[in-house]
């Protein structure tokens, strides 16, 4: 099935703590179920889907990290 271009697919590749959807702040959001820590608070309210996977987003987690 062929993606259209999103938000998230005209990011570029990610560090560590990047997200994939906008590149810009750091990752502090993992997604449920398939456990991908990929989106920023920012980008989170307009993900429906994991950007790294494609799976339905369920449910996030606002992770604390160092």
């Amino acid at each position: 099935m062929p993606r259209t271009r999103s938000r998230a697919a005209s990011c570029r590749r990610p560090t560590e703590a990047q997200p994939r959807a906008c590149g810009e702040a750091d990752a502090c959001v993992l997604l449920l179920p398939c456990r991908h820590l990929c989106l920023c608070r920012g980008c989170e309210a307009a993900a429906d889907a994991c950007p790294v996977c494609a799976a339905t987003k369920n449910a996030s987690l606002h992770v604390l990290l160092p």
